[in-house]
């Protein structure tokens, strides 16, 4: 019985307040509307190289494959984002496996991104396990 009068008591105040009821529903629809067009989700694959001595080679070499959610503010030719990548991660030299956290932040020129963030990966080897945490910074093509 308390849900029914509930549901008559906001019939009753929408009847009431038409204009107001029209422009609340309005304003959930933009943004609903502008939510969906400006969150993106994709993944891709990238490539580090890592000046690093360890196993007895100079140069590491990384391949992370990732999902990504990217939230743009704007829905311009220049628009600053926020995103987070998230995946596997082979290292071809010491032929280890790990996982890549990165969250950024950003902006969108055309088809092109720049970013900058925490990177935080942990990777397996037969020696054991190691992270290797840090910043960086991004330069992408967005196909």
């Amino acid at each position: 019985m308390d849900s029914y009068r509930i549901f008559q008591e906001a019939l009753s105040s929408i009847r009431q307040n038409k204009a107001r009821s029209a422009l609340s529903g309005f304003g959930v629809a933009w943004g609903i509307f502008i939510l969906t067009v400006l969150l993106g989700v994709g993944g891709g694959i990238g490539l580090y190289i890592t000046p690093a001595e360890m196993g007895g080679y100079k140069t590491r070499y990384q391949v992370p494959i990732f999902a990504e959610i990217k939230y743009s503010f704007l829905d311009w030719i220049v628009s600053p984002f926020v995103d987070l990548k998230a995946g596997g991660f082979y290292d071809y030299t010491l032929g280890g496996t790990g996982y890549v956290i990165r969250p950024s932040v950003g902006v969108d020129i055309w088809r092109f991104s720049i970013s900058a963030g925490w990177d935080h990966n942990r990777f397996r080897w037969d020696i054991g396990r190691f992270g290797n945490p840090g910043w960086h910074i991004g330069v992408s093509y967005n196909f």
